[in-house]
């Protein structure tokens, strides 16, 4: 089984796999912000609802196959690796700022 970009796009595209928008949201947000932060050291906070909406993609999916922690681990790792996001709000470089900066 061959997981890309292109695969998360299909399957979040699909209407059938949209049923529980408002919560499928909250872990699509989860994973973009997985995948914009993953080499970030705050990144873990988002990875345990990544894997869970990794998990729903699968099962959706492919519901005659057992799913398997290793599975969803190396699907999320593939996505990560190879997903470039277009992040309307990049992280900038140099991220240092004054207090002043804050008003």
């Amino acid at each position: 089984m061959i997981i890309t970009d292109s695969f998360l796009k299909e399957t979040l595209d699909n209407k059938k796999f949209k049923k529980d928008f408002s919560n499928q949201q909250d872990m699509i947000a989860s994973l973009t912000h997985f995948l914009h932060n993953k080499s970030a050291v705050y990144s873990d906070h988002f990875k345990a609802e990544a894997l869970n909406f990794i998990k729903l993609l699968l099962s959706w999916k492919f519901p005659d196959k057992e799913i398997s922690e290793k599975m969803i681990s190396d699907t999320l790792n593939t996505i990560a690796d190879s997903s470039s996001m277009d992040c309307p709000f990049p992280t900038p470089e140099n991220s240092h700022f004054t207090f002043i900066d804050l008003f």
